[in-house]
């Protein structure tokens, strides 16, 4: 993804998968597309059918939570490694 940050969540989904007769992409060709994209995500749904909506958003929700606790940690232990450099450098000013 070209403008995206690196840790954005990104999905593919299929709709409309209740219409098999319509279909113009199979499953298996929607799966390697998400691996060519790289990390990606793949579902495939039906709004009308309520076919695989609740584990689209649930999946992508834990995805957003669980990314965000990788990221407070690591934001946490920055800030730590920050003030130990800042206390270090008042102690040599005095």
């Amino acid at each position: 993804m070209r403008y995206a940050k690196e840790n954005v969540i990104r999905l593919l989904v299929g709709n409309k998968c209740d219409l098999e007769e319509k279909r113009q992409v199979s499953t298996e060709q929607g799966k390697e597309l998400a691996k060519q994209f790289g990390k990606i995500m793949f579902f495939e749904t039906s709004a009308k059918n309520s076919i695989n909506i609740d584990g689209l958003f649930n999946n992508s929700t834990k995805t957003y939570i669980d990314s965000q606790r990788i990221v407070g940690k690591k934001e946490r232990a920055f800030a730590k490694k920050e003030s130990i450099c800042l206390r270090t450098k008042k102690r040599k000013k005095m």
